[in-house]
């Protein structure tokens, strides 16, 4: 029963974003030209055409209308916000290749800002009515949990946390627990699983079971094969590894990644370069030229010496390169303490000038940095770069420190925002910094970019003080 459900809910939103999509490009145009002879114009029909097309073919290519059990706004909206951005992207290559300048830049970009609205919209109506519509009993998986050991009981808990989820949890199938010494719901024994599901209308079984019942479920994956009910497999990885993983297949051999890494996938990669070339040569455009100028002529009033700090720093793996930033400390000033240990700064540093507090406590010291993104040797997010004797003292302390080096370092990152900046006196002050950057690595995606620059802009304009 799910199955026709599912597609349903497919064909709805599809159906729902192209219509949202093409809706964009009308009332933008009109927006644009006051009029509707736009329609006639033999450009603009190539233009909706095109976008139609690409639609299509790349949400069909990132998989973007698979089933999806999480109701959540977030979990769904990542990848929408990531097709919408490839999708764009697309189009303006499209407009270049072909010099279609007729159609305005400007109808793009509101094209494109109505569209993410809309289709957001859409979504979280869209969501809330599959919700809704779960909690009626409809649109629901019927589920068995082959086991009822730690590892049946950790799904049998998330079937049964939020019925939004559209799984009906039926019980457990388990030969060496009974329903009369324990809690769990015990339907039978495993080989009982079989009439069970034949007349309860059992949708999916998950097996939870141990290496050496290897002979039973093989009858049973064939029994549930044969009356076209899923077979899922829970593997216990508890025991060797405790964080999120990837499971892929090598031909027909399975193959387990330690880490998940969405920027291994090059359409991640082109996604967040593209946005950091933009972004960064904005800044750089538009803002930087004043900048520079009213603290150029600032930091030479406050101190003597350069308006730039140069340091060379790590990026990803380990590359060394050259860091700019506006300077805020005296010129002689040492980085090294009497003990031959990198000196960070501090609260009250007398090392910082006059000047050099208020650009900190602003982050106006790290504007320089958008030059690094532009020529690709950091990037707007990603774990901080920090000075190379700070590097080499952090690897021998802690524990994966070189994990944040898989990625190019960034001029705000998740850490920061979280309040791990500053001074970090203490290994484990340094130990959650670099906890969060390995989050931020395997949880990537543009809306988290975004989301972590937004809070970067709060911070400035509260003023954070751990910003010294």
């Amino acid at each position: 029963m799910f199955e026709r459900f599912t597609k349903f809910f497919k064909v709805i939103l599809l159906i729902g974003d192209l219509l949202l999509l093409n809706f964009a490009w009308f009332l933008s145009s009109y927006i644009k030209y006051q009029d509707l002879d736009f329609l006639d114009k033999r450009e603009y029909q190539f233009v909706v055409l095109f976008a139609n097309i690409m639609w299509l073919l790349i949400t069909e290519v990132l998989n973007v209308y698979r089933p999806q059990r999480s109701i959540k706004f977030r979990k769904n909206f990542e990848p929408l916000i990531q097709t919408i951005l490839f999708h764009l992207y697309s189009i303006t290559f499209f407009l270049i290749i072909l010099k279609f300048h007729s159609v305005s830049r400007l109808v793009l970009f509101y094209a494109y800002t109505l569209f993410l609205v809309l289709v957001s919209v859409w979504r979280i109506i869209f969501l809330r009515i599959l919700g809704f519509i779960r909690k009626l009993g409809l649109n629901l998986r019927n589920v068995v949990i082959l086991g009822a050991g730690p590892v049946g009981e950790i799904m049998m808990k998330f079937f049964t946390s939020e019925v939004s989820y559209g799984y009906n949890f039926l019980g457990f199938f388990d030969d060496t627990v009974t329903a009369g010494n324990n809690n769990k719901k015990i339907l039978g024994k495993i080989e009982d699983v079989k009439a069970y599901a034949l007349s309860n209308r059992v949708d999916e079984i998950y097996c939870a079971l141990p290496d050496y019942a290897a002979e039973k479920v093989t009858d049973i994956i064939h029994f549930a094969e044969e009356n076209f009910i899923r077979f899922k497999i829970i593997p216990d990885f508890k025991r060797y590894v405790t964080r999120k993983i990837r499971f892929e297949f090598y031909d027909k051999i399975p193959i387990i990644s330690l880490r998940e890494e969405p920027l291994e996938f090059i359409i991640n990669r082109v996604i967040k370069r593209l946005f950091d070339l933009i972004f960064s040569l904005l800044i750089i455009v538009l803002i930087f030229p004043l900048l520079f100028l009213v603290l150029g002529i600032w930091i030479k009033i406050d101190s003597p010496g350069p308006v730039l700090f140069k340091q060379y720093r790590w990026g990803k793996k380990n590359k060394r390169f050259l860091t700019y930033k506006f300077r805020s400390m005296v010129t002689e000033s040492t980085d090294v303490d009497q003990k031959g240990r990198y000196r960070q700064a501090a609260k009250d540093d007398p090392r910082i000038t006059h000047l050099g507090h208020f650009l900190r406590k602003t982050n106006l010291d790290e504007f320089p940095q958008f030059w690094n993104v532009l020529i690709g040797d950091m990037s707007i997010v990603g774990p901080r770069p920090h000075p190379e004797p700070l590097n080499e003292q952090s690897m021998k302390q802690i524990f994966q420190y070189s994990i944040r080096h898989w990625i190019k370092p960034g001029i705000t990152g998740f850490a920061q925002v979280k309040g791990y900046r500053g001074e970090t006196k203490e290994p484990e002050l340094m130990k959650k910094r670099v906890e969060h950057d390995i989050f931020y690595f395997e949880n990537w995606s543009i809306w988290f970019d975004i989301s972590i620059i937004l809070q970067t802009i709060t911070h400035t304009i509260k003023g954070d003080k751990k910003a010294f």
